[in-house]
């Protein structure tokens, strides 16, 4: 669990190398027509992302026992791999957004990849005891 949270700590700084690679690639390019469509649907998948771990611990939250009994599955560790896989997703949206979409302030990745140690930060954080 460890190393799996470990290298997906990583995925933000990876993020933040690849940017320039992917920025220079579309200098100059037009805006699609639809750029403000994805813009919207780039921050709701973020949100999305970054909200999922605490909307399926409070949907799981009573059948927690019955869940670990029947499957076997620890809810911390799938809350802690879904906080920090989430957050390295939303680091690289950006770039894929970008390469999609064309540029827009809305795709700089940078910001989102600091939020995003940040976010994974936290789950390691929460779930320090999982880590043990």
């Amino acid at each position: 669990m460890r190393l799996r949270c470990g290298g997906l700590l990583l995925v933000p700084l990876t993020a933040v190398e690849v940017a320039p690679f992917v920025e220079s690639s579309h200098r100059g390019m037009q805006r699609s027509a639809w750029s403000p469509l994805a813009n919207v649907l780039f921050v709701v998948g973020a949100l999305f992302l970054f909200a999922a771990p605490f909307i399926v611990e409070f949907l799981l939250r009573t059948s927690r026992k019955r869940l670990e009994e029947a499957l076997g599955t620890d809810l911390d560790q799938l809350l802690l791999l879904m906080g920090v896989g989430g957050s390295a997703s939303v680091s690289m949206m950006p770039l894929i957004f970008t390469a999609l979409v064309g540029s827009s302030i809305v795709y700089n990745p940078y910001p989102w990849a600091a939020v995003s140690f940040l976010w994974a930060g936290f789950w390691c954080w929460r779930f320090w005891h999982v880590l043990r």
